[in-house]
């Protein structure tokens, strides 16, 4: 450690290879790609394997993989009738829900747009199955094969209004299904009943199949599919999960309070009172415009057998608010990935207990997200300016030193191991940490972390414009190409070309400052222009923080350096510290421990 630019440029340098580092863990690895692509060349057949299935809905019967039981062909004149369908409505969701199976088919959210302004819609019925199947014996009752009847057309609710609206069906041998919705007017949850009763003295079991693809609402689908997963909550218990952007299958033995069909900004959640018993998950690839992945599932519904029962459900259609599903008190806001990982160790923590409730106070008075980023830009590093003043004043000491270190280097220059023990010599005396600069900057990394974990996946930033960037949740292209360009994309996001040549510049002027040559010159410019390729697809949110970071550090160390630091004095009290006694701290008696154990390994090789 000579100077300010060594201290500088490694503590970027290592801030450049954890965001490196963790945008490569995030993003789907090779295989996986190769597993996508294969997978691909399947789908079509599994379509038509699935379309074949769901055409024997004139039965009532359908047998289910996972099953051996013999099917059994019914007599119930309802399920030749046409499906009708029925509108749930309150201040913020349209809800579709058909009388076959009385399942839901289509949800609409009032208050949100897809990225190209369309009305937002979480799924279709064609891309959306649920179904309960009743085991009676050697029978298998699939409620999608049922034609149940309302007791209303529809159901439309305001405010702090409620209504609800009963979906019924009696089977040939006696036993009364019934589902039940109840909304209220100014909320996503609503209520579903489940009941079962009558002739049940054969009733074993009771399963839930869902089977859904999302829709794609956002501008970059690849980050929307990268960000979409199932998530579940083992009964009071933790959260769990299938790693985000992988295709695979989890099979769940124990309880689960409740299921998240999860994409980037929106979830569709059931969340069961009775709880389920055990159960099944699965993750597909699609190879088909306007949605994401294939998502199934299968579970036992927590049934005693040979009973009347009922089953209460919540049903969650909406954003990924932080507060608004923390709210719920289940867990389900750890479906939002604030960390991953070894990194989510500190990211998730400054995320929830610093970023999150900062951003949410300035949006509360502040209604442009840009100006909001602003300022907790600012705000963050005044929080952190004791840090950098400390960094920048530990560089300025080693700066008065370099002459001195120079002068050990060219007289130790052909016994590495001497030059390393009088250098350390040297720092004591000056009273002197040669990673006093280094540790401040490394201090600063969850702040860095956290931020690249945040903006990607915050639904306040989704469709808010600032200057030329018309969404900050999505990258700000002002030039699109009709090719992609290796590692960089089919676009230019002038945010982040803006980061990339700020913190180039900022690197110029700390190499100038200090005047250091050879690679850790070339190195402070090299990484820029790696990032440059990595968050050319990323939110402008974040390259906008990041710009704006940039900025704020060059005027924070500009003034630190004209104001705050003396280097004659400096250079003073150095040669003060010389004449009095050093005093080894831990870390300086650490590091001469070690160089001594090089220095002996070296000795009992030359023997």
């Amino acid at each position: 450690m000579q100077s300010l630019d060594k201290n500088s440029i490694i503590g970027f340098i290592l801030i450049g290879i954890l965001l490196v580092v963790f945008s490569i863990y995030n993003s789907p690895s090779e295989d996986e790609i190769k597993k996508r692509n294969k997978t691909a060349d399947s789908i079509a057949q599994v379509k038509q394997k699935e379309q074949l299935e769901l055409s024997k809905n004139d039965s009532a019967v359908i047998k289910n993989d996972s099953l051996t039981k013999t099917e059994t062909p019914l007599t119930d004149s309802t399920l030749q009738t046409p499906a009708r369908y029925y509108t749930l409505e309150n201040d913020k969701i349209k809800v579709t829900v058909s009388s076959k199976g009385a399942a839901v088919t289509e949800v609409l959210l009032k208050d949100y747009k897809t990225w190209d302004k369309k009305p937002l819609r979480l799924f279709q019925e064609e891309n959306n199955q649920f179904a309960y199947v009743f085991i009676a014996g050697s029978k298998e009752w699939n409620s999608s094969a049922l034609s149940f009847t309302a007791d209303r057309e529809s159901l439309q609710v305001k405010g702090a209004d409620s209504s609800s609206i009963t979906f019924t069906h009696t089977t040939p041998d006696n036993k009364e299904i019934s589902i039940t919705y109840s909304l209220r007017g100014d909320r996503y949850l609503f209520n579903k009943k489940l009941a079962v009763k009558g002739q049940v003295n054969d009733l074993q079991r009771i399963l839930q199949i869902w089977n859904c693809s999302l829709n794609n609402v956002e501008k970059a689908k690849d980050n929307e599919i990268t960000n979409s997963s199932i998530y579940f909550r083992y009964t009071n218990d933790e959260v769990d999960h299938i790693s985000e952007g992988t295709s695979e299958e989890k099979n769940i033995p124990v309880a689960v309070d409740w299921l998240s069909f999860k994409q980037q900004y929106f979830n569709s959640t059931i969340i069961t009172k009775n709880g389920y018993e055990n159960g099944n998950i699965k993750i597909k690839d699609q190879d088909k415009t306007g949605v994401l992945k294939a998502y199934e599932s299968e579970f036992t519904l927590n049934y005693k057998p040979y009973t009347n029962a009922e089953f209460n459900f919540d049903l969650y259609y909406g954003p990924n608010s932080y507060y608004g599903l923390k709210d719920f008190d289940i867990e389900l806001e750890n479906i939002i990935p604030l960390g991953w990982g070894v990194f989510g160790w500190f990211s998730r923590p400054v995320n929830r207990w610093f970023i999150i409730p900062v951003f949410n106070f300035f949006n509360d008075y502040i209604g442009n997200y840009g100006i909001i980023i602003l300022i907790m830009t600012i705000l963050l590093k005044i929080i952190l300016f004791p840090l950098t003043q400390r960094s920048l004043l530990s560089a300025a000491k080693m700066r008065v030193l370099k002459p001195e270190i120079d002068e050990l280097k060219e007289k130790y220059a052909d016994d590495q191991t001497r030059f390393g023990q009088e250098q350390l010599k040297l720092f004591q005396k000056a009273g002197v940490n040669p990673l006093g600069g280094c540790i401040p900057m490394l201090l600063q990394m969850p702040i860095l972390i956290a931020m690249y974990s945040f903006f990607p996946v915050s639904i306040e930033l989704r469709q808010q414009a600032f200057l030329w960037a018309q969404d900050l949740s999505t990258y700000d292209s002002i030039l699109d190409f009709n090719f992609d360009i290796p590692f960089y994309g089919n676009h230019v996001s002038l945010f982040t070309l803006l980061m990339t040549v700020s913190s180039i510049l900022f690197a110029i002027y700390n190499n100038q400052l200090t005047g250091v040559s050879g690679q850790m010159k070339y190195m402070a410019y090299i990484f820029p222009v790696m990032l440059l390729g990595i968050f050319n697809n990323l939110s402008s949110g974040l390259t906008y923080y990041y710009f704006l970071s940039n900025v704020i550090s060059f005027g924070q160390q500009w003034i630190i350096q004209r104001f705050f630091i003396d280097e004659d004095a400096i250079h003073k009290q150095i040669q003060e510290n010389k004449k009095k006694t050093p005093k080894k701290s831990g870390f300086m008696a650490r590091l001469e421990e070690m160089q001594k154990q090089q220095q002996q390994q070296l000795k009992n090789r030359k023997k």
